[in-house]
């Protein structure tokens, strides 16, 4: 039988990969199975219709759910809104969610709408955001610093944007490998050193399992005498779990559950979420889940910065008691 996690997980990955064909299919079996009132299956629903681009599809479920909207079904919404090109609306959401429903926006929510302000070079409506934001408590929140460092740059503001630091050059140099733009690296690597803050340079080569080029900056920093930080030593983990993946690939076996799951969490330290995801697929196919598969899926989503599928993947699992707590062990190291 079908259970709810296994059906939000599913439309999760038609969600991620944009079938909106699949995705109708899964709402239909929704409907068949009379679960359409399950908080987790219609945020999901939503969400899936949110990310395919059916924003009609989405508003309709949005306003079906009436009194029971929480803050999980207001931040789909303006992510979804910001996701498909309309910020305005997204901004018009973010409002009526905070003044008339009286519902806090949490950090997903003010990452994505900052980033409808930057669409919209809507300075003014910005700082309003970044006002709420500290008196939120969120400015500390590293994908929140992200969205107002790109807010301010892209609106040719001096407020933070020519507030080079630590986490403004890292952000910068994550933009440039993305765009795989050797140029822009290395004019920002050249002010990393000038900064004095070239100890972490290593993490751009993780990310890209260049693991010999980020084994020869960490003996560089020790023969310079700089002392690593943790995440120093993060990224050298990071840029060996690709060689940890690229083994498990070529071994050419019939991979057991224990094998699949070391497999999912080294592409999900890897960065390498599809592969991750399709892993995790086969695992459901060959009946090969247990209490972890969720916990390895929502690690996945929450590793990509996908917070939303990540906390209603979680929450999902408790609420249908999925999990089997053992003593000893917390939620974040299962």
């Amino acid at each position: 039988m079908i259970d709810n996690v296994l059906l939000a997980c599913v439309l999760s990955v038609a969600a991620d990969y944009e079938c909106l064909q699949i995705g109708n299919q899964l709402h239909a079996t929704v409907l068949k199975l009379k679960c359409e009132s399950n908080p987790y299956i219609v945020h999901a629903l939503i969400d899936m219709y949110a990310k395919c681009r059916s924003m009609g599809d989405a508003l309709k479920l949005f306003q079906q759910i009436g009194g029971n909207r929480i803050q999980l079904s207001w931040t789909i919404m303006i992510s979804g809104y910001v996701h498909n090109g309309s910020s305005a609306k997204a901004l018009q959401f973010f409002y009526n969610m905070n003044r008339e429903e009286a519902i806090s926006a949490d950090s997903v929510a003010c990452v994505s709408v900052l980033m409808g302000c930057t669409d919209l070079q809507a300075i003014d409506q910005g700082e309003q955001v970044h006002t709420f934001v500290i008196k939120s408590g969120y400015e500390a929140d590293i994908l929140v610093q992200t969205a107002l460092f790109s807010l301010y740059s892209n609106c040719e503001c001096s407020k933070m944007g020519s507030n080079q630091n630590q986490f403004t050059l890292a952000s910068a140099l994550t933009a440039a490998s993305r765009a795989t733009s050797t140029q822009t690296g290395k004019v920002l690597h050249a002010l990393v050193i000038k900064t004095g803050l070239d100890t972490n340079t290593s993490v751009g080569h993780a990310q890209h399992g260049n693991v010999t080029e980020l084994l020869s900056i960490f003996e560089e920093m020790l023969n310079h005498e700089l002392k690593p930080d943790s995440i120093t030593f993060l990224a050298i983990l990071n840029g060996c779990s690709h060689e940890a993946v690229n083994f498990i690939q070529g071994t050419g076996c019939k991979a057991g559950p224990e094998i699949l799951r070391v497999f999912i969490s080294s592409c999900a330290t890897a960065g390498l979420v599809q592969l991750g995801l399709a892993a995790a697929a086969r695992m459901v196919v060959s009946g090969l889940t247990n209490n972890s598969a969720h916990v390895l899926l929502s690690n996945l989503y929450a590793l990509d910065e996908k917070w939303i599928d990540a906390r209603r993947i979680r929450e999902a699992a408790q609420t249908d008691h999925t999990y089997i707590k053992e003593a000893g062990k917390s939620w974040i190291s299962c």
